[in-house]
């Protein structure tokens, strides 16, 4: 793929990210999955992402996150709809919020 036919993303900075890490990070894998570039090629189409979440995951991969935690989305984690792994007394409530009931 050409790349002079995609602007370069604004702001690819992965020493930006380095604090975030939960571990060793491969640096160029990083710059790699900000820059819009899959890291597995079957996640992309013409050499860019097809999907946000896939690059997003990746991201997340690269910095040693757990995906399936960050990615939750509200309405899941209120009815009780935990990631793999995750137990309510994993989460952490802001605002007076209440803990879900497990699911089931």
């Amino acid at each position: 793929m050409d790349d002079s036919v995609l602007p370069a993303p604004e702001g690819v900075d992965p020493d930006a990210f380095l604090p975030l890490a939960a571990g060793p990070v491969d640096r160029a894998a990083l710059e790699s999955a900000l820059r819009g570039v899959p890291l597995d090629p079957d996640d992309g189409d013409d050499g860019r992402y097809a999907l946000a979440e896939a690059q997003h995951y990746d991201v997340m991969a690269c910095l040693r996150l757990d995906a399936s935690r960050l990615t939750t989305g509200f309405g899941y984690l209120a009815r009780g709809d935990l990631p793999r792994g995750t137990v309510a007394e994993d989460l952490v409530t802001l605002g007076g919020a209440v803990r879900p009931a497990p699911a089931g």
